[in-house]
């Protein structure tokens, strides 16, 4: 049986390294592991191959895989993955590896807004002291959270441990909601009633712009949106009104429509804005933990049983 992992080995985050290599070789011996760092290396290696771990930036699709029977995305999102490429194909995904940098970097940006981290920095570039500054504090606020699934679970647990009351909404029934205050029965519901709108939906037809105009106008104007789930859940023109005009207080935006962001953006320049390039799931442990999903998938695939990560291809994730 022969595995093509089409992954970097030289990211300083998504590198595939030797000791991941050695984990899944003692897991299955007999496997035949195949590298390549390029889609086009990948193509060459497809046609015999029985297992693709892929990259999405370097997933080199299936059509040479006459024998292909499984691939593995080691992201959690998979709309790089088109749903005619896997006719008799198994896909899997890596959801759960991002749930924690996710939480953490959601605190980390609620704290920034309520201790203004971001206006106190430009007041030390101009050597100015600023104690008249208002701050404020999470305890007590309310954290809406889109998407209830894996991610949003732990970010649930994290804004709870913040002191903050936590609701949202979900199309998940089976997980245990023991972090939610509250389930909504609607995103409407949660706009209307969090300081914080905390998107981790992922980019289906169903979510495409679902937070637009409308949705901003149904938000407290001092409440905040942190979007890291993916870009096309947000209606970026809506947003960057909203923003301007004072609709919402500000945002806090990892992902986007078009990455890398375009240069003439005007959420560059808000101050109400804090913009990262799409690495709040990132960690250095983050192939450490993607390894070990695969892992998990492998020991079922191996045994002709359902795998835990198989992706439903109408719904998209």
């Amino acid at each position: 049986m022969k595995l093509v992992i089409a992954c970097d080995r030289k990211h300083n985050v998504l590198a595939i390294k030797d000791s991941h290599i050695e984990k899944i070789k003692n897991e299955a011996p007999d496997l035949n592991i195949v590298i390549a760092e390029t889609a086009d290396a990948a193509k060459k290696e497809l046609h015999d191959a029985d297992i693709l771990l892929t990259n999405p930036s370097i997933y080199p699709g299936t059509k040479e895989g006459k024998k292909l029977k499984w691939v593995h995305a080691t992201s959690a999102g998979v709309e790089r993955f088109p749903a005619n490429d896997f006719k008799g194909i198994i896909l899997t995904n890596s959801s759960g590896i991002h749930a924690l940098p996710m939480a953490e970097y959601a605190a980390a940006v609620m704290l920034a807004f309520e201790k203004a981290l971001i206006p106190l920095s430009r007041s030390q570039k101009q050597h100015q002291w600023k104690r008249e500054q208002p701050t404020s504090e999470l305890r007590g606020k309310t954290a809406g959270i889109l998407g209830l699934g894996r991610i949003g679970m732990e970010i649930a647990k994290m804004c709870r441990a913040l002191g903050m009351n936590v609701i949202g909404v979900t199309r998940e029934n089976g997980n245990k909601l023991e972090f939610v205050d509250a389930l909504k029965d609607s995103v409407g519901e949660v706009l209307t009633d969090a300081d914080y709108v905390i998107s981790v939906l992922p980019a289906t037809k169903e979510t495409y712009h679902i937070l637009n105009e409308d949705a901003f106008s149904k938000m407290k104007k001092t409440a905040r949106l942190i979007s890291m789930g993916r870009g096309t859940v947000v209606d970026e023109a809506a947003l960057a009104s909203a923003l301007s005009t004072g609709r919402i207080a500000g945002a806090a935006l990892d992902v986007f429509e078009e990455e890398p962001l375009r240069k003439e953006s005007p959420l560059w320049e808000m101050e109400n804005v804090i913009i990262t390039p799409h690495n709040s799931s990132w960690s250095e442990k983050y192939m450490d933990r993607m390894t070990d999903v695969f892992i998990q998938n492998l020991r079922a695939f191996l045994k002709g049983m359902k795998m835990p990560n198989e992706v439903d291809l109408e719904r998209g994730y």
